[in-house]
Formats: structure tokens, sequence, C-alpha cells
């Protein structure tokens, strides 16, 4: 008896590359989704990271505005305004 390793019977297998979501995205559909993110803000700050790895000038431009949104959680109106305000500088 041989052991094979999943479907591929040992073989490798590829899978196809998952679709990026960069920060412009997540802010853009924080724009027109203004519920709150709660614990999701992890994921927006860890994409502002990899942003601001990318375009030091342009974070360091728009962080304070940034900031701003997530902290407007609390207020879904003023988070999607920000929000949209956001979007088009990333």
């Amino acid at each position: 008896m041989s052991a094979s390793l999943g479907c591929g019977g040992g073989q490798a297998t590829q899978t196809a590359p998952q679709s990026t979501v960069t920060l412009k995205d997540m802010v853009t559909q924080r724009g027109e989704n203004p519920q709150s993110i709660g614990s999701g803000s992890m994921l927006f700050q860890d994409a502002f990271v990899e942003y601001e790895k990318a375009n030091p000038e342009k974070a360091a431009a728009i962080k304070p505005e940034f900031e701003a949104m997530l902290a407007a959680d609390n207020n879904p109106e003023q988070a999607r305004k920000l929000a949209k305000s956001l979007a088009p500088k990333l």
C-alpha cells in the first residue's frame, strides 16, 4: 500500500493566488458600507502598514485622516464621510 498526499497522489498541486485586497479597496468599501468595523480595525491597520512601506510619503500625508476614520467607528456617518474623502487619495 502506498501513501498518498491528498487527491494528487503525492504530486504538488497549485492553487490560484488569492486576490489581494488593498487599503484603497478597504477604505472604498468603508465609504459605501459605514457599518462598524469593530475588530476589523486591525485589518485596516495592517493594510496601512503595508501601504506605508510602499508609499511612505503618501502614507504620512493621509495618516491623520486614516486614524480619524478608524476613530469614528462609533459614528458610522462620520466614518463614511471620512472614508469617501480618503479613498481618492490612496
